[in-house]
This record gives C-alpha cells, structure tokens and sequence, in this order.
C-alpha cells in the first residue's frame, strides 16, 4: 500500500511539474472586432484608390443590386462570427452558428443561378482580367489577417474553419468588386468575380486540415 501510495504521490508531482500558465482566449466578440475594423478600413482605401464603379447612382438605385449586396454583406457578418467561434473547440456550444452562412450561400448560389438562366450574358471565359487583380488586391490583406486570427485558435473543425474563412474573405471581395466593376454581365461576375474565390477557397478547405491543425 504504501508503495502504491508512492508511486501515486511521484506520478501526481510529475504532472504538476508539467503544469504551465495557459492566457485564457478572449471572448469571440472581442477577437472579432479587429478583423472586422482591419477588413472594411482596408475595402474602404481599396475602394478610394480604384474607384467606384462610373454609373455608380444607376447601380445602387437598382433594387436587385441592393438585395445581392445586402446579401453578400449578411454572409460576410456571419461566417466571420463563425470562423471566429470556431476558434474555440466546441464553439461555445453554438454549432447551430454553421447553417445560416451555409443557407445565405446557398441562397447566393440559386441567385446567380437564376441570373445565369434569364439574363442575356456572354460566354464564360477563363483568362487574366483586370477585375482578378482587383480582387486579389481586396482579399490577400484581409485573408491574411483572419487567417492569423483563426490559426492561434484551437478548432476541432479545420475544414468548416477554412470553408468559413473562404466565404468571408469571398463575400467581402464581391462586394468591392461589384462596386469598382462596372459591368454587370453576369458571365463576366461569374468569370472574373466569383470563380477566382471558389478556386482559392476550394484549396484552402481541402488544405484546411493542415493549416488548421492543433
């Protein structure tokens, strides 16, 4: 007994010596507030220095072009806050946070969908185009910065983290885009402003296990 005593008192002194200080994870909110104050300072320069589209007042009097940015924007808001809970292992228990930036892209995805079908529109092309520069230039700062956010957590879910972080970095470069873009075709949009963040945010969920990784 006493050795078993013993060696019970040598394994609990053992693991206390491995003990260390762990800093307690802010309050998602309060990870939150920086990306959002980073990401739309930076759309807001990037805009100042591309400018706006030239029939700017025609677009944003156009009830469609409101709903779609109104869209966009809500899909923005809500899968940052999900990149961010995710950070924490069990999301804080709010897991239900995953459906609704699922169910705004895919609401997204039947709006484009039925734009493609009714609207006249010119054939998809895949070459450079200026509008790919732009949104390099609207996304690179901002994934960069949620990227650093979200790596210093600890998610359970690597690939729903690097899907979340996709879509916001998506949606927030769309809406530059569709600002500074002055066409309206929906070939082009799909070409040149969606196509190059399904193609990024594809890689990086597929890699998200890794980048993501404990």
């Amino acid at each position: 007994m006493k050795e078993s005593a013993k060696n019970m008192d040598d394994l609990i002194e053992g693991l206390s010596n491995d003990l260390c200080k762990i800093k307690k994870m802010p309050h998602p909110l309060k990870r939150a507030i920086p990306w959002f104050t980073l990401a739309i300072a930076y759309v807001f320069f990037t805009l100042w220095i591309f400018g706006v589209r030239d029939n700017a007042q025609a677009f944003f009097t156009n009830q469609y072009n409101i709903f779609e940015l109104f869209l966009m924007g809500t899909m923005f808001i809500c899968s940052t806050f999900c990149s961010i809970w995710l950070c924490v292992p069990d999301m804080r228990g709010q897991k239900w946070m995953l459906s609704v930036p699922v169910a705004l892209f895919a609401l997204f995805c039947v709006w484009i969908s039925l734009k493609m079908v009714f609207e006249p529109h010119d054939l998809l092309t895949m070459r450079w185009h200026s509008c790919i520069t732009e949104g390099i230039v609207f996304g690179a700062i901002p994934a960069i910065f949620l990227a650093f956010i979200t790596i210093s957590g600890k998610t359970t879910r690597p690939i729903w983290l690097a899907f979340m972080n996709a879509l916001a970095v998506g949606s927030l470069g769309y809406i530059a885009l569709r600002i500074t873009c002055g066409s309206d075709d929906i070939g082009h949009i799909l070409s040149f402003h969606i196509m190059p963040y399904v193609i990024v945010g594809f890689i990086i969920s597929v890699l998200g296990r890794y980048i993501y990784k404990w």
